[in-house]
């Protein structure tokens, strides 16, 4: 009973093993004893000294670094059934983008002979994942925008062209011996095509074992900030970790609105990292930008990208942020309309729920892709047809008599086609329970 005890203790120091680049809560990677090879045997052969696996539900700690992407939009997500999955095709569009998964800093002193292994499956880049895609190393990186380190591409020798996912490997020996070691998953696209790219996991062998340098971090090393806010995930692990934390900023999609406080002037409503209500942290009685008051349930939408900052807790198995909280941002970085823009759009779905809670919009901008076409009117020189947010009729938008591209005539039914990509501004309404633009709508993008 005590062999097993000093064990689990001795299991226990060894995931404490390796400093962050991005000083978030303690990895997930599992560092693993030094007296235990791949196959179980004893030392002397080759070690798996971290594994990452990325579709551990909550526990995903690598920070996403967006360089370049789409307003409002997430290029890396977590799927818990691929893994880490990064792709700028979003809302039925190609865009161009560069967005970076980095990892908590591994410390490789005591390592030879390093190599990365990763299962990954890749589809619809148009040159090949391999030219679009990259696994990057640093030995000095510690926060902020990738370029402010030096970071050196890992040539991996397999590299997925679909679904299916495939092991690819490459060296890393250059690494051996060296502390600090970040590893990023770099992933690229154009405006023409952009490619799907899912990670399920990475693993790292080579002689000897990951070991800590320096500090140790623990989860109060990173509370977030305006600028590199935690996730919903970090959140969630920080406040198991340290209970309560009296001020820290987290990231996420709008999932879920419940109710808003005409006492407090605050919205209680729930983020997460994919916008889904199955892993999220409660915002409750939340002021709203900079603390500013809020003036109706309505002035949130599901959807909305926000970053929050205020006191972390659990209160009754439930993980939130106590209602002393404010938005520091929403969209990307800053305000968004309700409405939607022309550059923010809402979705399908936004737009219906936006009916449902003010009846009549004078004008509002909504991106989805054509799901059905009725009919070209003739004496209006307009087309009556449907858009959705994934191209499908069971949840669709009419677009009633509906002008073209800035409010040109239409000539012929034939002048759309289903499966096209719009953006419609009007106004919207509900008419006999069907959710619909009314005839004074015009197309402002089109793809």
């Amino acid at each position: 009973m005590k062999r097993l005890a000093n064990y689990l203790i001795a299991m226990v120091l060894m995931a404490f093993t390796f400093t962050s680049c991005e000083d978030v809560p303690n990895p997930f990677g599992q560092i693993l004893p030094p007296d235990k090879t791949e196959d179980g045997g004893g030392s002397g052969g080759t070690t798996s000294v971290i594994k990452e696996n990325f579709k551990e539900a909550g526990k995903v700690t690598w920070a996403i670094n967006n360089v370049n992407v789409p307003a409002g939009a997430e290029v890396w997500t977590y799927d818990s059934k691929y893994g880490m999955k990064a792709t700028a095709y979003i809302g039925g569009a190609n865009n161009a983008a560069e967005s970076w998964l980095i990892s908590p800093a591994y410390d490789l002193s005591n390592v030879t002979g390093a190599t990365l292994s990763i299962h990954h499956a890749a589809n619809y880049f148009a040159n090949g994942a391999d030219k679009e895609c990259a696994v990057m190393v640093s030995t000095d990186y510690k926060s902020g925008a990738p370029s402010t380190a030096t970071w050196k591409a890992i040539t991996i020798d397999t590299w997925p062209s679909s679904w299916t996912f495939v092991d690819g490997t490459g060296s890393m020996s250059d690494f051996d011996g060296k502390s600090n070691v970040c590893i990023a998953l770099k992933y690229t696209s154009t405006a023409e095509k952009s490619g799907t790219w899912e990670v399920e996991s990475i693993e790292i062998t080579g002689g000897g074992s990951a070991s800590g340098g320096g500090d140790t971090p623990t989860p109060s090393g990173n509370h977030g900030t305006a600028d590199a806010p935690l996730t919903v995930a970090q959140a969630m692990a920080l406040i198991d970790a340290e209970s309560t934390i009296d001020e820290a900023y987290v990231k996420g999609k709008i999932s879920q609105i419940d109710s808003y406080s005409s006492q407090y002037k605050s919205i209680t409503y729930w983020i997460s990292d994919d916008g889904g209500t199955t892993t999220q942290l409660e915002v409750y009685s939340g002021k709203g930008l900079d603390g500013a008051d809020f003036a109706a349930k309505e002035d949130l939408t599901v959807g909305q990208t926000v970053t929050v900052k205020g006191k972390l807790k659990k209160y009754n198995d439930i993980y939130e942020f106590d209602k002393t909280s404010s938005i520091v941002s929403i969209g990307d970085g800053g305000t968004t309309s309700k409405y939607g823009t022309a550059e923010s759009p809402l979705t399908v779905a936004q737009a219906m729920a936006l009916i449902d809670a003010e009846g009549t919009i004078a004008e509002a901008f909504v991106k989805g892709k054509i799901s059905q076409i009725d009919s070209y009117s003739s004496q209006y020189k307009s087309i009556t047809y449907w858009i959705s947010d994934d191209g499908g009729t069971t949840t669709q938008l009419e677009v009633y008599s509906g002008k073209g591209l800035n409010g040109a005539d239409f000539t012929a039914k034939e002048n759309l086609t289903v499966g096209q990509t719009v953006t419609v501004k009007g106004k919207l309404k509900k008419y006999n329970a069907i959710y619909e633009f009314d005839k004074t709508s015009s197309i402002i993008s089109i793809q």
